[in-house]
């Protein structure tokens, strides 16, 4: 659960700053990709 605590905001945190039209495709997914396995490490614990 600490592991998934600490993913959720990286991983929001790369989305947040990747999230524009000028960036490339694949940077908004991996981030989304983190904040995806932290809530999964977050709720299956």
């Amino acid at each position: 659960m600490v592991y998934g605590a600490i993913l959720i905001p990286i991983g929001l945190i790369i989305y947040g700053w990747t999230a524009e039209k000028t960036d490339a495709w694949i940077a908004p997914i991996i981030g989304t990709a983190i904040v995806g396995t932290g809530m999964m490490a977050t709720f299956t614990n």
